[in-house]
């Protein structure tokens, strides 16, 4: 069963290696939204979703090794969460369990942090595009149908001539 821990181990240590990664993309990111870098934003989203495949083939490996020890161990959980993995661990791995633990935590609150920075960055760039893009187009909402249900009246020029909708209904 020692097997079994250092290799759950490894693979939580692997997991933080490419949660820092995504960290470093995430600041990589934000620069490249701040200075508007489009080319490099779209290359750290093809890292990123790169990335994401690897830690997803590491999960699935570790969620079959926390499977192997809680049957091992008689654990009845619906869902054993790494806190219990650190508390439930041999002595010999509760510290490094737990070391391991905590990083993972530190880096996934970095990741939500940046992540959060970087959603509010895209928003700001999107309504300044759809500003600029307004002004160059001198676009202006303007009703289909004024108050009464009638079309309005632009310029002198009528509406089309016809009327859908039949006020009086």
């Amino acid at each position: 069963m020692s097997g079994v821990w250092e290799e759950l181990i490894g693979i939580l240590d692997g997991i933080g290696e490419e949660y820092l990664k995504m960290t470093g993309l995430a600041e990589q990111k934000r620069d490249a939204l701040v200075n508007v870098k489009v080319e490099n934003i779209s290359k750290l989203i093809a890292e990123e979703e790169a990335l994401i495949k690897s830690i997803t083939r590491l999960e699935d490996r570790r969620v079959l090794l926390v499977e192997q020890i809680a049957r091992a161990n008689g654990w009845t959980d619906q869902r054993i969460k790494l806190l219990d993995l650190v508390e439930r661990a041999p002595a010999e791995y509760a510290e490094r369990m737990k070391r391991i633990g905590q990083r993972l935590a530190d880096i996934v609150m970095q990741i939500a942090m940046l992540n959060g920075i970087n959603n509010n960055l895209l928003k700001q760039a999107m309504q300044i595009i759809e500003y600029n893009i307004n002004i160059m187009s001198n676009a202006q909402a303007t009703p289909f149908y004024d108050a009464g249900g009638a079309q309005p009246q632009r310029d002198g020029k009528g509406g089309f001539g016809f009327s859908v909708l039949d006020r009086k209904a």
